[in-house]
Formats: C-alpha cells, sequence, structure tokens
C-alpha cells in the first residue's frame, strides 16, 4: 500500500512559547482549530471532536496525545469513529529569533478507507488551519479586504455575486449558485478550483479554494486552502458589498499582484454589474477560442 501524508510549514512572526500555547491550551486551540471539549499536552491523553470546518465532513476525531517535548513537538493519533485506520499528526516547532517556523505532518492517510479521503480534503483543510486560521491568531487578521456601497437590495447584491462568470472570468466550469457547489475559472494559465461552503441567502457566502495553478508565482500552490469570504450588510440608503481574502497577506508572494487584480474585480466589475447591470470579467480565453476558431 503506497503510504499517503501531507506536510505543510510555516514561519509566524510569533515567539516559539506563544505558538506552542496555541497548539496546546484548550482556549486557543477553540480560537483556531476545532471547538474542542478540552485538552491536555500529556502523553496518552485522548480527546474528541467533531469537525465543522473547511477540512473534513462532519465526523467524530478520535485523538490520543502520543509525544510532548515542551516548545518543540506535539503529536497525536488521529482517527474516525466507526472507521477503519488511524493516522499521526505532528507538529514541530523551531525558534527563528522572535519568529517560530511550525511544521507540520499528517501520515498515515493510507490507512483510511478510500471513500473517507479525498485527495483535496486534507491539503485544503490544513494549509486554511495553518497558513490562515492560525496565522490570524498569532500575527493578527490581515487578510485583504475590499468593499463598495450600492443603491441596490441584499438579494441583488447576493445574486450579482453568485454570477461569477460575469464580473470575474467568462471561463468558468460548474455552477456557483449553491452550497456545495464546486466551480473552475481560468485566466490564460492560471486555474483556481472553488467550492462553496457558506451560504446564507442574501447575507454570505464563502468560497473554499481546492486546487490552484498560479502561473506566474514560484509558489503555484499558494491559494490553496485560502477562502473568500462576501459579506452583505444593509446601511443608511445603502447596501455594502465586502469580500475578505482570508489567507491573502502581505507575506505571501502574490498579495500585490492578486491585490490589484480583487481591487479591479471586486471595486469596479462586481459594483459596476450591480449599478450598471455590466461588469468587466476577463475575457482572455473566450478571445483566445475565438480566434482559434475563425
Amino acid at each position: 500500500m503506497e503510504k499517503q501524508s501531507f506536510v505543510i510549514e510555516r514561519v509566524y512572526e510569533a515567539p516559539v512559547s506563544n505558538v506552542w500555547k496555541a497548539i496546546t491550551q484548550v482556549e486557543f486551540l477553540r480560537q483556531w482549530y476545532f471547538e474542542i471539549p478540552e485538552f491536555k499536552p500529556e502523553v496518552g491523553f485522548e480527546f474528541r471532536f467533531v469537525s465543522s470546518g473547511p477540512c473534513e465532513y462532519a465526523r467524530v476525531h478520535i485523538c490520543q496525545v502520543t509525544e510532548v517535548a515542551r516548545e518543540r513537538k506535539l503529536a497525536y493519533s488521529w482517527r474516525y469513529e466507526g472507521f477503519e485506520g488511524c493516522s499521526q499528526v505532528s507538529f514541530e516547532l523551531q525558534p527563528e529569533g522572535r519568529k517560530t517556523r511550525l511544521l507540520l505532518k499528517h501520515e498515515g492517510l493510507e490507512t483510511f478507507p478510500a471513500n473517507l479521503v479525498r485527495d483535496k480534503n486534507f491539503p485544503s483543510g490544513w494549509t486554511w488551519l495553518i497558513g490562515t486560521s492560525l496565522a490570524n491568531l498569532l500575527e493578527g487578521s490581515r487578510n485583504y479586504q475590499a468593499s463598495f456601497t450600492a443603491a441596490v437590495t441584499a438579494r441583488e447584491a447576493f445574486d450579482a455575486i453568485n454570477r461569477v462568470a460575469e464580473w470575474w472570468t467568462k471561463s468558468l466550469e460548474g455552477s456557483s449558485a449553491a452550497l456545495g457547489d464546486e466551480f473552475t475559472v481560468r485566466f490564460g494559465d492560471t486555474f483556481v478550483t472553488i467550492k462553496i461552503v457558506e451560504f446564507i441567502s442574501g447575507k454570505k457566502v464563502v468560497w473554499l479554494v481546492t486546487d490552484c495553478f498560479l502561473h506566474w508565482l514560484q509558489e503555484k500552490k499558494e491559494w490553496l486552502g485560502t477562502r473568500m469570504v462576501f459579506d452583505v450588510a444593509p446601511g443608511n440608503g445603502a447596501l455594502t458589498v465586502r469580500m475578505t481574502h482570508e489567507g491573502l497577506v502581505p507575506q505571501v508572494e502574490c498579495y500585490e499582484s492578486c491585490e490589484k487584480g480583487w481591487d479591479f474585480y471586486i471595486k469596479e466589475s462586481l459594483r459596476r454589474l450591480l449599478t450598471d447591470k455590466k461588469g468587466a470579467p476577463d475575457m482572455r480565453m473566450e478571445e483566445t477560442n475565438a480566434a482559434a476558431n475563425s
């Protein structure tokens, strides 16, 4: 049986003592990880939780601490109630001055039934937890955010957000209209695959990036596990549309270019779709296909 594992590394602008607290103290774990009833960094301690975030469907997780080296390493087993298989999760910490390097490994995924482990579940889930959720707790949220106001109804704004091909890119495969929908957008050689993981009609929609290829970057999977959160909020005579890209922070390679792109597509294209009934989506793939067929 071929071994399956997931590994992610991240450097935080925080001392190792703070990172250790975040991964071992239950009051902090609940802020970035899962709603864990109790946790103790003691070998043999067993804890359970039910996932409700982007990385798993709701299942009972049963974990037992297997290794503790204060401010250096924490490891525990990870299995699912009612299913065969047992995996191992480890957090390794390395201080770098006032910063901390964290190496997470989730090994033994091949022991689970194939229908339980999906190719994108663990990468997207752990990438969001380690790269965004824990980072926000340790460093403060500095995610990209854009907003605008328009004299429209909440329903009109919400419907416009979901008509992705009319304001982001004409090259869209799949559906972007309901909870659980998945779609892929393309910009030349770049593609992003998204799943709708939260959908509150007229108020909020959350997209999770489950796969991507950002061709101009050194780290071409940089958006993997990040989330786009769209909020619609009524105001005094106008409505505010706000988009937060969780995980798109100034430290990442694409921040400057992606900030410019989102500024245009949210503040200009999406706004125009609402106010002028016509957005300005990317047309590159459509123009290329038209040229090829002419």
